[in-house]
C-alpha cells in the first residue's frame, strides 16, 4: 500500500514538474516576444524615413491578430492545466500550486502588456507612415514653390532690366543768353529785334510785332497775324527758322517759347526744329488773357 502511494506521489510530482517546465517555457517565449517588440520599435524609429505600402501594413495587422489568438489559446490551455492539477494534486503540493497560480497571474499580466505594446507599436507605425506621406507631399510642394519662386525671380530680373532707363550724365553748362519766342496764330514770332539782341539791347521786333502803346515805363506790343513763321507748312517753317537761328550759336544761346492755347497743336513742329538744331529750350504755356511783361535787361539762363 505504501509503495503504491509513493509511486502515485512521484507521478504527480513528475506531472507538476512537467507543467512547471512548460509554464517556464511559455514565460520565456513571452519575454522573448516583449524584447523583440521593443527592438522592432527601435528599428521602426530608426527607419522612419522608409516607406511601407498599405498591403504590408495589412499583413502586419493580420500577424498581430494571429499572435493574439495564439497567446489566448496558450492562456486557456494553461488555465485548464492548473484546474486539472487542483483536482488531483496532494495536499503537500498545494503550496507549489499556489505559487504556480501567482506566477500564472503575473504571466497573464505580462502577456496583456505585450499585447498592448504590440497594438501601440502598430498604431505608432501607422502614424509614422502617415507622417512620412505628409512630409513627402510637403517636400514636393516645397520643391514646386521653390521652382516657381526661381521663375518669378528670373521674370522680375528680366522686367527690371527691361525698365532700366539710361539717363545722360548731368553736365555743368555756363549760363546762356535767352532767345524769347512767342507761338500764337500757328506762327512763331521773335520777340526782340535780332540785330539789337546781338548787341545786347532788348527792343521789340518791328518785323513781327505792332507797337500799340508807348509809355515812359513800358511799350505795349501785339503780334502781327500775318508776320512770323507759319508752322502749318513744316518744311518751309524749318528752313526759315533755321536761317534766323543761325545767327545765335547753340553754345551761347537758349530758346524759351511762350505758347498760347490756339497754337498748342503746332508746338510739336517748333520743338522738333529747335531740338534738331541743338538748342536747349524751355516751354512756357499761358492762357489767352495772359499778358507777357518784358522788363528788359540781358537775361541769362542756366541749364
Amino acid at each position: 500500500m505504501k509503495r503504491t502511494r509513493a509511486t502515485g506521489g512521484d507521478s504527480l510530482e513528475l506531472l507538476l514538474d512537467t507543467i512547471c517546465n512548460t509554464f517556464g517555457g511559455i514565460v520565456f517565449i513571452s519575454l522573448l516576444i516583449v524584447l523583440m517588440l521593443q527592438s522592432s520599435r527601435d528599428r521602426l524609429t530608426a527607419r522612419e524615413t522608409s516607406s511601407v505600402s498599405e498591403q504590408d501594413l495589412e499583413l502586419m495587422r493580420l500577424d498581430l491578430a494571429a499572435a493574439e489568438v495564439r497567446v489566448k489559446r496558450l492562456q486557456e490551455a494553461r488555465a485548464r492545466q492548473i484546474a486539472m492539477l487542483a483536482r488531483h494534486i496532494p495536499d503537500e503540493l498545494q503550496e507549489r500550486l499556489h505559487h504556480l497560480r501567482q506566477t500564472t497571474e503575473r504571466q497573464t499580466q505580462l502577456e496583456k502588456r505585450a499585447a498592448q505594446r504590440r497594438q501601440e507599436n502598430l498604431e505608432r507605425f501607422e502614424e509614422l507612415q502617415h507622417t512620412h506621406a505628409e512630409r513627402e507631399e510637403m517636400r514636393k510642394q516645397l520643391e514646386a514653390a521653390r521652382k516657381e519662386l526661381t521663375e518669378l525671380e528670373s521674370q522680375s530680373r528680366m522686367m527690371a532690366d527691361a525698365r532700366v532707363v539710361r539717363l545722360p550724365r548731368a553736365r555743368s553748362h555756363p549760363p546762356l543768353h535767352g532767345l524769347q519766342l512767342s507761338l500764337c496764330y500757328d506762327r512763331l514770332y521773335f520777340r526782340h529785334d535780332p540785330d539789337e539782341l546781338l548787341s545786347g539791347q532788348r527792343r521789340p521786333n518791328p518785323d513781327d510785332y505792332l507797337i500799340t502803346e508807348v509809355d515812359s515805363t513800358f511799350i505795349r506790343v501785339q503780334p502781327k497775324p500775318t508776320a512770323g513763321i507759319d508752322l502749318r507748312d513744316p518744311e518751309r517753317a524749318r528752313a526759315l527758322l533755321l536761317a534766323r537761328l543761325r545767327r545765335f550759336p547753340q553754345s551761347e544761346w537758349s530758346v524759351t517759347v511762350t505758347v498760347w492755347p490756339d497754337s498748342f497743336d503746332v508746338w510739336s513742329t517748333a520743338r522738333s526744329i529747335i531740338a534738331d538744331a541743338g538748342y536747349h529750350y524751355a516751354l512756357f504755356p499761358c492762357k489767352p488773357e495772359t499778358e507777357i511783361v518784358d522788363r528788359g535787361g540781358r537775361e541769362k539762363v542756366h541749364f
